[in-house]
């Protein structure tokens, strides 16, 4: 039987970041399960803070190049998945050491915004929803 996997479409322009994600869920749940194990809501939240700032950083200037070499963010490009997991990484981060919501847009608003790419959108599944997890609508 061929079970699809289940997507989300992390907003990422929700850190400064002009990006959104695909990613299965089970992807999502992991990072999650790791920093549980990681242990890292015992650091005081100061450190917390730096961790989740350098995080951010360096996203921010991945995309400031991925911006200026757009032929770059392909997913041959280890650069560009990398930069992608590291997004998926940051959002997780910040719902588990600080509890904020991980940006994720409904699939409706996300089809409308890969229109423009066609040949891209047809290599990417549609995002579904996720069962308990409040998603914004950008397109009003």
């Amino acid at each position: 039987m061929n079970k699809t996997k289940a997507m989300s479409a992390l907003y990422m322009p929700h850190y400064g970041i002009t990006t959104i994600v695909m990613t299965s869920h089970d992807k999502l749940e992991l990072y999650l399960k790791d920093f549980k194990d990681d242990g890292l809501h015992l650091l005081p939240p100061m450190r917390r803070q730096f961790i989740f700032n350098q995080v951010k950083s360096h996203l921010l200037k991945e995309d400031a190049y991925f911006n200026l070499n757009p032929d770059e963010a392909s997913r041959t490009n280890p650069r560009w998945s990398s930069f992608c997991d590291d997004c998926l990484e940051l959002a997780a981060l910040d719902l588990y050491l600080f509890g904020k919501p991980i940006p994720l847009i409904h699939p409706d608003s996300y089809a409308k915004g890969i229109a423009s790419n066609p040949q891209e959108a047809a290599l990417i599944s549609r995002p579904t929803l996720v069962e308990g997890i409040t998603i914004q609508r950008r397109d009003h």
